[in-house]
């Protein structure tokens, strides 16, 4: 079965058929050859090397400036550092990797592990511009699988939402469990029911025969994606010789997610630290110890995906680019095929 090119114009832009056309026509047509362009360079092999060696650089630049950010006076538990860059962080780029899964399938394509694996070290590393690069980079890549503009931006809308609504259930529950502010826990159970149930219904409508399926998927990996944060962040309290319980290290996964909302920062650098001091001193966390175990995981963290960015490098060199190539698994799968998505 032949790929679906990425992009697929129905009726001939103003430039090939020779006619003018003002206005929205015009820009839609240059809009069209500058996407040709963008994805004829970042889907060659060569492309794909420069950028894993500059997310590998991005990595390293922004952990050395968190490191010099820390408060003086830590006691540091080094011996913790590599647990949190060797197990934790593998596990988040899996729980990214996962997710790129399912919104490839709401779309209507199977992309593998491998390539998803290199996707979410890219779009990790493109969050670390002044823009919202994770988005994008996902975006432009469904857009080459031959999804169109509004179903990847669906994707990537549900893929948040669902995100925002586990981690509310997942903080809600664990806040009910331990008595600690039970009102707060109710309140945060209810906003991630209000999620989840915005997000089938616009499922209903994108994706009518599939809705359940995708919205379990996307439910089961974003509350994998909380705990794994939770985990990371209760091993960055230790890491700095400080303590927190597991509710309290779950609830600051939350200065992710509104870091993560407030693209214009790199990496919602600064901004996901302030907000972690806020929610850290509602949960009877010093404001400071919780910015500090803040930026102590975000240095484990660029440098694990560092090591991952380096590794996928040297993989796709070892095998001769034939890594770098579409796999036939990777291309669409249609049920009019008789392929299941």
């Amino acid at each position: 079965m032949a790929a679906v090119p990425a992009l697929t114009d129905r009726t001939p832009t103003p430039d090939e058929s020779g006619e003018s056309e003002p206005g929205a026509g015009r820009w839609r047509s240059r809009l069209a050859r500058l996407e040709r362009l963008v994805n004829r360079r970042t889907t060659s092999p060569h492309a794909r090397f420069w950028l894993l060696g500059t997310a590998l650089v991005l990595f390293v630049g922004v952990s050395v400036v968190s490191f010099r950010s820390l408060p003086k006076g830590l006691h540091l538990r080094l011996w913790l550092l590599p647990v949190l860059m060797l197990g934790t962080t593998p596990l988040t780029a899996l729980a990214n990797a996962a997710e790129y899964r399912v919104m490839g399938r709401m779309c209507g394509y199977h992309v593998t592990w491998m390539n998803s694996a290199r996707l979410t070290v890219i779009a990790t590393a493109a969050n670390l511009l002044p823009l919202p690069g994770g988005i994008v980079i996902r975006m432009q890549a469904l857009r080459q699988q031959g999804s169109n503009y509004g179903r990847a931006f669906v994707a990537n809308l549900v893929a948040f939402v669902v995100w925002l609504g586990a981690g509310s259930l997942v903080i809600g529950l664990l806040f009910v469990a331990t008595d600690r502010n039970r009102l707060a826990g109710a309140a945060l159970l209810v906003a991630g029911i209000l999620c989840l149930a915005l997000m089938a219904l616009l499922l209903r409508k994108v994706a009518p025969e599939q809705t359940y399926q995708l919205l379990g998927s996307f439910v089961v990996v974003e509350a994998w994606t909380v705990a794994v944060s939770g985990l990371r962040l209760y091993l960055a309290f230790r890491l700095i010789g400080l303590s927190a319980s597991p509710a309290q290290a779950v609830a600051l996964t939350a200065s992710m997610i509104i870091a993560a909302a407030v693209g214009i920062f790199p990496a919602g650098l600064g901004i996901r630290e302030l907000i972690a001091g806020g929610i850290g001193a509602a949960v009877a966390l010093s404001a400071g110890e919780s910015v500090a175990a803040t930026a102590s995981d975000r240095i484990a963290s660029q440098l694990g995906f560092a090591l991952l960015a380096g590794s996928l490098l040297a993989l796709g060199r070892r095998r001769g680019d034939a890594a770098q190539q579409p796999p036939e698994a990777d291309r669409p799968h249609r049920a009019e095929d008789g392929a299941s998505a």
